[in-house]
């Protein structure tokens, strides 16, 4: 991970705070530090996450992993 041009502000050692990993939820918790975390050039490259939703937002960065954090409201 010392790579600069593939492993850029790498985050080691926290805890992504899934829903619950024990059941295989993997979605980001609302205090996940993957939250807005991500790369806008990712983004478009992969602009939809596993559940089909859009990982670009003009308002904020996306998230690490392969599930979009999606706040209903």
């Amino acid at each position: 991970m010392s790579d600069k041009k593939y492993f850029n502000n790498v985050i080691v050692n926290h805890n992504p705070s899934f829903v619950d990993y024990q059941k295989y939820n993997y979605q980001l918790d609302t205090l996940s530090i993957a939250i807005d975390a991500g790369s806008m050039e990712a983004a478009r490259k992969y602009p939809l996450d596993y559940l089909g939703n859009s990982r670009v937002n003009a308002n904020t960065l996306p998230d690490l992993g392969y599930i979009e954090r999606v706040e209903l409201h």
